[in-house]
């Protein structure tokens, strides 16, 4: 068991001033034992011939860096020697190894003229570990082994670029999508052979992400971002993966990581770009509003993003348990002060299974509506994921004991069953339309709903009615200006 850099030392390299690896074509990173350091330095080409060479004159080169502390050494690629010492990112050393390759007229022709091609780029998954646990000239080995594997799988005008970090590139200018995961198939039927020699000392896999080559791909920096975003999509897979750019997943990613990143800001922000809208609910009898229920909404630039796309994001985080106490908040400051329009008023606050699955979750209410009449709050309740049974029963009866009404929302869709509608015992029940829309047309669908709630309700009469078709959710200054107005169409209808 390896537990200090004595320790790695002493039984990996034999207590001498060793080269750990090569990981950059033009730095090598080595540990001194007589300073009982790590050290990385510029090498010239005399260096990169011969690393033993190198050694030998170590003394003799000025420009060294130091690291006493050997926790460094897993940061060191990303956080130190690709930020400060290399002139240039890894990113941008990559771009100008591609056009080493091929020039910029070359590339732009082959899409003028075929609008075809591809790029494959393939790493190592297990490159770190083979570097810090095996000798570095094994390292060394495996690394032009699998050069040798690609090399002799390529096709004529196929062209093969190592990159930094154990990272090979391939870019085809005529060849398809299938072309690329055959040649992806036939480098690792290559590697899994070298991987059944009985000397082999360590195990690893490939990943590759590819792109076809077209007009979408309008400069290397395109290039580059989807080759590293499919490699990172196919490094999410299990064993030699191969994965496929698709132009539509992209965006969807890409759109997903703007909104979340927003969302961050939003939150650190006081919640800037949240906004609470407010959709009336009616009784059927009276035509009259009894209850406002309270609607998140996300603004982001000029835009107002789609509940579903950012709902998901906060539950998946857990960013919906601080936006969940900013809309409970918010949602009461209103509700007194929509109280003097309409007495008695209630409101609806959506939970999401994630906050009730918290232990504090009903507390969490309690403190925040202590001045409010509690029987005039409702919370609804999605299950858009998998509920705590325990958790969810405890939360059912903090409810009921607070005098708070229960509201089971969309009921029939997502993770609603009749096990969680017993135990509720909800004072109300919405049918998600989803459910709702097929009972019109079919027998069948009405007998389930009457089937699953018969036990709970008397009768599938409604007695209240939500929608945008009577009312759409709007801000509290436009439901202050129109509920007048409103009130009265809905009497007159």
């Amino acid at each position: 068991m390896i537990h200090s850099v004595k320790d790695f030392v002493d039984k990996k390299m034999n207590n001498k001033l060793i080269c750990f690896n090569n990981v950059l074509d033009d730095y090598l990173f080595f540990y001194d034992i007589k300073k009982d350091s790590f050290c990385a330095t510029k090498r010239n080409k005399k260096h990169i011939e011969d690393d033993h060479v190198f050694l030998d004159d170590y003394k003799s080169i000025k420009e060294k860096i130091y690291f006493k502390d050997r926790n460094i050494i897993d940061n060191l690629y990303n956080k130190i020697i690709r930020k400060e010492i290399v002139l240039g990112t890894i990113y941008e050393k990559n771009k100008l190894k591609i056009k080493e390759y091929i020039g910029v007229e070359n590339l732009f022709d082959s899409f003028k003229l075929n609008n075809a091609g591809f790029a494959l780029m393939m790493k190592v998954d297990q490159y770190d570990e083979i570097h810090f646990t095996t000798y570095y000239k094994y390292g060394d080995f495996v690394k032009s082994s699998i050069k040798k594997c690609i090399i002799s799988s390529l096709k004529k005008k196929q062209k093969y670029i190592e990159l930094d970090s154990w990272n090979f590139l391939i870019i085809d200018l005529e060849g398809d999508a299938e072309d690329a995961k055959n040649l992806f198939q036939c480098i690792t039927n290559s590697i899994n052979q070298l991987l059944n020699d009985k000397k082999q000392k360590i195990y690893f896999s490939i990943a590759a992400g590819a792109i076809e080559l077209s007009k979408e791909f309008y400069s290397y920096d395109r290039v580059l971002e989807c080759l590293n975003f499919s490699l990172n999509r196919a490094e999410g897979f299990n064993g030699n993966k191969f994965y496929l750019f698709d132009m539509q997943h992209y965006i969807r990613l890409k759109r997903k990581e703007e909104i979340l990143k927003h969302i961050y800001w939003a939150i650190n922000h006081d919640f800037e770009g949240f906004e609470l809208y407010y959709q009336p609910i009616i009784d059927i009898n009276t035509k009259s509003i009894i209850t406002l229920e309270a609607l998140l909404r996300l603004k982001m630039k000029d835009e107002y993003i789609q509940p579903k796309e950012f709902i998901s994001l906060l539950e998946q985080t857990h960013l919906i348990l601080p936006v969940g106490r900013w809309v409970l908040k918010t949602a009461m400051e209103s509700w007194k002060e929509l109280q003097q329009l309409i007495p008695g008023l209630k409101m609806n606050v959506n939970m999401s299974f994630v906050q009730v699955n918290q232990n504090n979750s009903v507390q969490m209410i309690i403190d925040i509506i202590k001045e409010i009449d509690t029987t005039l709050l409702g919370i609804e309740i999605t299950e858009t994921g998998e509920l705590n049974s325990n958790q969810y029963y405890n939360f059912c009866i903090g409810l009921e004991k607070g005098k708070r009404a229960l509201i089971l929302d969309d009921y029939g869709s997502g993770f609603s069953n009749v096990h969680r509608l017993t135990a509720a015992k909800p004072q109300y029940i919405k049918i998600d339309h989803s459910f709702t829309k097929h009972i019109i047309k079919s027998d069948y669908y009405r007998k389930i709903l009457k089937n699953t709630i018969t036990d709970v309700i008397k009768s599938l009469g409604a007695d209240y009615m939500q929608g945008c078709l009577f009312a759409r959710p709007m801000d509290k200054h436009s439901f202050i200006k129109n509920h007048k107005r409103m009130s009265e169409n809905f009497l007159n209808n």
